[in-house]
């Protein structure tokens, strides 16, 4: 490349150690030319943070980077561009830009790897919850179907409880039942044979037997017969004492 086909710098002028001056305009005077403040590209505080989670040594990541004074720098005056620094300086920036380029290549196929890797995780923990969830909707309607059935056991057992008190005040007022029919019958033997001292023992333990009865089972045929036996037993046996009272008397 020869230095007719570049276009040198606007600065390279006002580096060279004597200003020269405008050929159209004689009268004019050369003005020097001063280095540009670098424009910062974002705010100092972003600045330090990126440069905390991606510390770099490149010049052109500093925040105090100027493309101005950088090309200034390398190109001092127009013998610099003929001298064969123009063409490896393309060469080094051609070598950075390609390195630069497989670099946000390799980044960004990793960051749809990871992309990929973290939509796979999300969706295998969404999933996750999911079964989780409906293991615990199954842990929860078994939990109401054994609640159910702790009740249902429960309402079983009071009703064999309750069968079970009846069934045994029947059969302890069955056996008394029976305890005052034979009561009555050997009453009634008794007043027969006229032995009115077993007489007076059955007919104590034939009373106590019926306060077992009264008034609850008033109303039940048997037991009102049999009541009725006692008043009649009864009456038989103050007869029978009257009787032999006045023969006794009578003697």
């Amino acid at each position: 490349m020869s230095s007719s086909d570049v276009t040198p710098p606007s600065s390279l002028a006002s580096t060279s150690s004597t200003p020269s001056t405008s050929t159209s305009n004689p009268s004019s005077t050369p003005t020097p030319t001063t280095s540009q403040k670098p424009i910062p590209i974002f705010s100092s505080s972003l600045e330090t943070a990126l440069n905390e989670v991606c510390p770099s040594t490149d010049q052109f990541d500093q925040s105090s980077f100027n493309a101005i004074d950088y090309i200034n720098n390398i190109f001092p005056d127009e013998s610099s561009l003929t001298s064969g620094t123009l063409e490896s300086q393309l060469t080094s920036l051609n070598k950075k830009l390609h390195h630069t380029e497989e670099s946000l290549v390799r980044e960004v196929r990793e960051q749809n790897n990871t992309k990929i890797a973290t939509t796979y995780a999300i969706n295998s923990a969404q999933n996750n919850i999911k079964q989780l969830f409906e293991k615990i909707s199954a842990i929860k309607q078994k939990a109401t179907q054994s609640e159910v059935m702790v009740q249902e056991i429960c309402r079983d057992i009071r009703s064999l409880d309750a069968a079970k008190k009846h069934l045994t005040d029947t059969i302890r007022a069955l056996r008394n039942l029976n305890m005052l029919v034979s009561a009555m019958d050997q009453l009634e033997a008794s007043i027969a044979a006229g032995t009115h001292r077993e007489t007076a023992k059955l007919l104590k333990a034939i009373t106590d037997l019926f306060t077992l009865f009264l008034p609850s089972h008033e109303n039940v045929p048997k037991i009102k017969q049999l009541h009725q036996s006692l008043i009649q037993a009864k009456a038989k046996i103050k007869e029978n004492v009257t009787s032999q009272y006045h023969r006794i008397i009578q003697r």
